[in-house]
């Protein structure tokens, strides 16, 4: 009987340290697995704090960048249409321009050139253009509308070929020929006015002057 009750006393003190032994086994896995997983979302949290700056630095720097562009396409349309402006053919330092046909005017004087006439013909047999060359002729009108004199005459008029050289004019018997004359405020000149050119030259411009510089020039573009 003691025997008995002694072994019974013994499978129930192993029982209970194998019960003891499961438990403290159980606390030390539940323990575990509680551990990985806060350092699993410790550091699912700690990720974020790292990529954060760079993504806020982006918007920063795309903003930077953009102004500075702006700045330097606006800058450049300013040189663009300075260039525009300085393409005219009216200088105020220099001549008035105009073309054949087109009535130029200063401040003391109109001038306009009505024709340019290649190969003209004297009326006489007995005027010939020098050999190898032929005549061509201008029709100018001069208008003085200023108070002062205006003394007009072929000196005023001054014509430049294709070759850039200038001729005098020719007493040739052609038209009306333009004379010397004295104009007042409101007088008009109209004549015709002759010059030798070798072949394929054709006049280029037209200039006229008549001032002692207190006055600006006038050029007519005929080519």
């Amino acid at each position: 009987m003691t025997k008995l009750m002694t072994r019974k006393l013994s499978v129930a003190a192993i029982a209970g340290t194998m019960a003891l032994g499961m438990s403290a086994c159980t606390q030390v896995e539940g323990s575990g697995g509680t551990s990985s997983s806060s350092s699993s979302s410790s550091s699912s949290e700690a990720a974020p704090s790292e990529d954060s700056p760079s993504s806020s630095k982006s918007p920063e720097s795309s903003e930077s960048s953009s102004p500075s562009e702006e700045p330097s396409s606006s800058s450049s349309s300013p040189s663009s249409s300075e260039s525009n402006d300085d393409s005219g053919g009216d200088d105020s330092s220099g001549p008035k321009v105009g073309k054949v046909g087109q009535e130029v005017k200063t401040d003391k004087m109109s001038i306009k050139v009505s024709k340019v006439t290649d190969d003209v013909k004297s009326s006489s047999d007995y005027q010939k253009p020098a050999a190898g060359k032929h005549w061509v002729a201008i029709n100018i009108s001069a208008t003085n509308l200023d108070d002062d004199e205006l003394r007009f005459s072929s000196s005023c008029v001054k014509v430049r070929l294709s070759d850039n050289t200038s001729p005098s004019d020719k007493y040739v018997d052609y038209g009306s020929r333009l004379g010397y004359g004295s104009l007042y405020k409101g007088d008009t000149t109209t004549g015709d006015l002759v010059y030798e050119v070798s072949p394929g030259q054709k006049i280029k411009t037209i200039d006229v002057d008549c001032s002692y510089g207190d006055d600006r020039p006038v050029r007519i573009q005929a080519n």
